[in-house]
């Protein structure tokens, strides 16, 4: 076989295409390898994106949770501050003390239940034989100084026989 390409010739182009193959693999390659890191960053600053947000979002809520438990320990604290101060008039020797201010005045009237409160407020609860009774009730209530702000609620006028009442007022102790 003859050569049309003498050896010298052919060798040079033999290394010559492997030069260009090497190259466009080693462009290829880097092509590659762009491309992905590209891919790969864009994941990774997503990836922070959501991040950040749920950490923001995270603290918030975390912020919002402890102001609602320091905002219930707080209603939490005054409640109890109430509990221990509320007085309930349920037994005859409670009841005494209050109830000896109504005995004179108190006729037609039958007290069921005397409450007391934080700042000496009183709620009676009874029934009036009649409207009239509980008026004058109320008349002589308001004339007595250590009792304030007494006044039987208008909705508990409007029966004539038999009327219940609720009324919530200030105790002054002298």
């Amino acid at each position: 076989m003859t050569r049309l390409i003498p050896e010298e010739i052919n060798k040079e182009l033999k290394k010559e295409y492997q030069f260009r193959f090497f190259t466009l693999l080693s462009f290829a390659l880097s092509i590659v390898m762009l491309t992905s890191l590209a891919f790969v960053s864009s994941s990774y600053l997503l990836l922070y994106l959501y991040e950040k947000a749920y950490v923001t979002n995270n603290s918030n809520s975390n912020n919002e949770s402890i102001l609602f438990h320091e905002q219930l320990t707080k209603k939490i604290e005054e409640l109890h501050t109430l509990s221990t101060k509320v007085q309930t008039f349920d037994s005859k020797n409670n009841l005494n003390t209050i109830e000896s201010l109504f005995t004179d005045t108190s006729n037609g009237i039958s007290i069921q239940a005397l409450e007391m409160t934080v700042a000496s407020q009183i709620t009676l609860r009874g029934i009036a034989d009649t409207r009239e009774n509980l008026l004058a009730f109320q008349n002589t209530m308001k004339q007595n100084p250590v009792f304030k702000d007494f006044s039987i609620p208008i909705e508990s006028l409007a029966r004539q026989k038999d009327v219940s009442f609720n009324v919530t007022f200030t105790y002054y102790e002298n």
